[in-house]
């Protein structure tokens, strides 16, 4: 037993050719969370990598020996990865090594090979190009998720890398078209939240996320745009899930998300979601609202606004799409997304400042759109930032608040 062991991709080469997987093809065995030195915490006897292999019967067939040989329990979960497309092969995450077999591992570790190689990392996914997820997605929906994560689920953790990730030019069109967004050349800040929602979708409709995913509600974003991003610039794109937490009005989880070339990281992004606790009847008590003086603009919101901006932002839940399905779910009309309305915000704040300034974005969603509606747009400058609320008319209730700065 460890604690804090340190385990690099050599590391787990030299554990599974310990239990008898060809050197040749263990030279190819990557860990989920990168082939840099990594620490995990050290559990039970247990060790895990992900396998990726150019051609998927060879996955396969290694995926089977580890399974046979390594005596999986049944609990576990996991996968072996062919790179085309990120195809993903069920096998196992966590493989056991019984003990003689652990000694011998344990000569892989930095240490000199004193200690045993106990690490179990998160559950680890790869793609080589946008993922598709309609059937996990469809999968997901009909399993019957609990709309609360039972305690031993807390500590789920998933990360998911898009390598060569690059803008779609139709969806960018699109999205640019139904935003009503200026064309400066640079990809808008709030659409590389759009492309990573395929990655987020990955990890939501993965078979071990815990939670049901219709009523979920998009509680806060918060985004740094580091350097300006051409439209078809390819980099790459990693999104993390680091555990549920229990919270008096439900249970929040927060998705991680960087996007880089190298070792350059030119965006970042948290965002925060709730599966909310069933309503006790009483509202909350609004916040107390600045002056915030007359409108800098206001504009009518279409009726079909949901079923538009669903398509380029990836983003389908039933609440946005129709008014028949949003009734499902206590909803009188559909309701418009709130990074549909948050982008249009940001693209009107950021006309005044230079295309190349660097920026941090923070996005708080209050009460939701009914649409067809009509909003309106009001600032305050602060000191180092601007402040913002898009309030929803005629009565003026908050949909979004805001701040934006430049780093």
């Amino acid at each position: 037993r460890m604690q804090g062991a340190e385990l690099d991709g050599n590391a787990v080469v030299g554990a599974l050719a310990a239990v008898g997987v060809a050197p040749g093809i263990a030279a190819n065995i990557t860990t989920p969370i990168g082939t840099r030195t990594f620490g995990q915490q050290a559990q039970g006897g247990f060790v895990a990598a992900q396998v990726t292999l150019g051609i998927g019967a060879g996955a396969r067939a290694l995926a089977q020996h580890v399974v046979t040989e390594c005596q999986t329990p049944r609990s576990a979960a996991a996968r072996v990865a062919a790179p085309r497309g990120g195809r993903i092969l069920r096998g196992s995450a966590l493989r056991k090594i019984d003990p003689r077999q652990r000694a011998e591992a344990g000569a892989a570790m930095h240490n000199g090979g004193t200690m045993p190689l106990t690490v179990s990392p998160p559950i680890s996914l790869a793609f080589s190009s946008r993922p598709r997820n309609a059937g996990a997605l469809f999968r997901s929906l009909l399993a019957a998720r609990p709309a609360q994560a039972a305690p031993e689920q807390h500590g789920i953790a998933i990360q998911a890398t898009w390598h060569g990730a690059q803008a779609d030019a139709k969806r960018l069109r699109q999205y640019r078209e139904v935003c009503g967004l200026t064309n400066a050349g640079f990809l808008p800040p709030l659409y590389l939240h759009a492309m990573a929602m395929p990655l987020h979708m990955a990890i939501m409709s993965h078979p071990q996320f815990p939670l049901r995913l219709l009523g979920l509600v998009h509680l806060s974003n918060s985004m740094q745009c580091l350097r300006p991003i051409g439209d078809f610039e390819t980099l790459d794109m990693d999104c993390q899930l680091h555990g549920i937490e229990a919270t008096e009005r439900g249970q929040t989880f927060t998705l991680h998300t960087r996007l880089h070339t190298g070792n350059e990281t030119v965006w970042t992004e948290t965002s925060t979601f709730m599966a909310p606790l069933p309503r006790s009847g009483k509202r909350a008590t609004p916040d107390a609202q600045p002056d915030w003086g007359a409108p800098v603009a206001r504009w009518a919101v279409a009726s079909n606004a949901g079923r538009r901006f669903a398509g380029p932002s990836g983003d389908w839940n039933p609440i946005h799409v129709s008014a028949i399905t949003a009734r499902l779910f206590g909803y009188p009309r559909a309701i418009g997304h709130g990074m549909f309305s948050a982008a249009r915000c940001v693209d009107l704040l950021c006309r005044d400042l230079p295309a190349c300034a660097p920026l941090h974005i923070d996005l708080r969603f209050k009460r939701p759109l009914l649409i067809p509606g009509e909003v309106a747009l009001h600032t305050r400058q602060e000191a180092e930032s601007t402040r913002f609320v898009l309030n929803v008319l005629p009565h003026g209730e908050p949909h979004i608040e805001g701040a934006l700065r430049r780093l």
